[in-house]
């Protein structure tokens, strides 16, 4: 990076903002943008030692919007939900001349953004735990085997739900996001063919879960990429949460996912899914789990290779993703155009910064299947 490059951190003060500007302190100088300026004030002192400008900016302000991008080299879009601002964030950094990174948006703003003018300028959208990280660690298992036939993932853990990434999350089971109750066989979604036993305990896990099959645009695009087949699991320690799901989920019943995201999810389901996750995360440590095994053949051989990564938070495992996104634009690692993270990013590379962000993150690599049913589920 030649110079001292200008980050723009639109939602700065959020918990997935504060994560990128934790990493990004003391190497780019900082802009943080926000609808309350105290929140912003309080985020950039307490993660990054003042350093750096404030900007009070709604995001679904275009005139205030693309004055907070003027100047950026880059802007990263921690704002939410992403299910509504949608590519208004990526539109207004394309014009400001500016690199982008987000942490959300998936297919749908890929999408959106992708036939845009992108020349001289690299837009990472997908850049975080889920989608994101979710899609690296598979990759990093790939190159121990001659060939591999299956991929099954969870992710989840114990967490309260912020507004933007409760809506987010309910959006994401359906609206173009990903599919519930679905798995990938040859290439295709396919019903997944039975419950998961429950509960089941992850590597690094402190406690019990029950795993609810669910496939993300971004599995689904792996499991092409690699042409094998996959399970994913969405995973939730806590009863309140997962009683929660089962009620929503049986109201959407009754047509197929749609294809593109609509205006946003009813206030009263992201209460109530805020509401859940606050009873389970009472009294308990919070923590955040990716976990992925890989199955094929070794030196001739069938073989089973796992990696689990454990969080104090889904939040800083995002911001470790975004600002890992930003680093790499700036430094010209990023082709020019619309790229996924997990199609772009080194894996080590990610891992390792994380791991220096935030010490009591916690990788695990084993020889061994990811996943053990607890005994009182026999």
């Amino acid at each position: 990076m030649a110079g001292e490059p200008t980050v723009g951190l639109l939602g700065g003060s959020g918990a997935v903002g504060r994560g990128v500007l934790r990493a990004l302190a003391g190497t780019v100088r900082l802009r943080v943008g926000g609808r309350d300026r105290k929140r912003a004030e309080r985020a950039l002192a307490e993660e990054a030692d003042g350093h750096g400008e404030i900007h009070v900016v709604d995001p679904q302000d275009g005139d205030a919007l693309a004055r907070f991008c003027d100047g950026c080299d880059a802007v990263v879009n921690c704002a939410g939900p992403s299910c509504r601002l949608l590519d208004a964030v990526a539109l207004a950094a394309l014009t400001a001349g500016a690199h982008y990174v987000d942490p959300g948006g998936d297919d749908p703003l890929h999408r959106r953004i992708v036939h845009h003018d992108w020349r001289g300028r690299s837009a990472v959208v997908s850049a975080g735990m889920l989608p994101g990280l979710s899609g690296l660690l598979p990759l990093d298992l790939v190159g121990e085997f001659d060939s591999i036939d299956r991929v099954t993932g969870y992710a989840g853990g114990i967490e309260r739900f912020s507004p933007a990434g409760a809506e987010d999350f309910l959006a994401s089971l359906s609206n173009g996001f990903g599919w519930g109750g679905m798995c990938v066989r040859a290439g295709d979604l396919r019903p997944s063919p039975a419950p998961h036993p429950d509960p089941v305990r992850l590597p690094l896990s402190r406690t019990p879960a029950e795993a609810r099959p669910y496939v993300s645009s971004e599995f689904l695009r792996l499991c092409r990429r690699l042409a094998v087949d996959g399970d994913w699991y969405n995973v939730f320690p806590g009863r309140h949460t997962v009683d929660f799901l089962r009620r929503f989920q049986a109201g959407q019943a009754g047509g197929g996912p749609p294809e593109t995201v609509d205006a946003g999810v009813d206030a009263a389901a992201v209460a109530g899914l805020i509401g859940a996750s606050a009873l389970d995360v009472a009294g308990r440590s919070p923590e955040q789990l990716l976990v992925i095994e890989a199955t094929g053949l070794r030196s001739g051989r069938p073989a089973v290779r796992s990696i689990a990564v454990r969080a104090g938070s889904g939040a800083a495992l995002t911001g470790g993703v975004a600002a890992c996104a930003v680093l790499a634009v700036l430094e010209g690692a990023i082709p020019d155009g619309v790229h996924h993270a997990a199609d772009i990013l080194p894996v080590r590379t990610v891992l390792s910064r994380i791991g220096m962000w935030w010490p009591d993150c916690r990788i695990l690599r084993s020889d061994a299947a990811a996943v053990a049913v607890d005994e009182g589920a026999l």
